[in-house]
């Protein structure tokens, strides 16, 4: 019994891990779908931690490349952890929540699009 409830709790704790790793993710893919839509307008996308007091400029490009390194490391870390998780259902899970959690990070002033 005492091994079945270790096993378990640590089982959670790898799950909460990969939950964490994928809700970075999506904030990171939220970044990149705000730029990409901000880019096609002819702006430029700016991030901030602040609610807008300070902005720091950001393009499409930086975050595709940042999702792809973190993507890689997260999968990674979920494989060495026997944890299942394939690309195509992180790309998939992604895909599905990327434009509300954009949505959200822009009224919370985390993103901001100039014209």
């Amino acid at each position: 019994m005492k091994k079945t409830l270790i096993t378990a709790a640590v089982t959670s704790l790898l799950a909460i891990s990969f939950q964490a790793q994928a809700n970075s993710l999506l904030s990171l893919s939220a970044m990149q779908y705000f730029a990409q839509k901000c880019e096609k307008q002819g702006g430029t996308s700016y991030v901030s931690n602040d609610q807008g007091r300070s902005l720091q400029p950001y393009s499409a490009q930086d975050m595709a490349s940042t999702l792809k390194h973190s993507k890689t490391t997260a999968l990674l870390n979920a494989s060495m952890n026997g944890q299942r998780a394939t690309e195509a259902d992180l790309d998939k899970y992604l895909t599905k929540n990327q434009q509300a959690e954009a949505n959200k990070m822009e009224s919370a002033g985390t993103l901001r699009c100039k014209r």
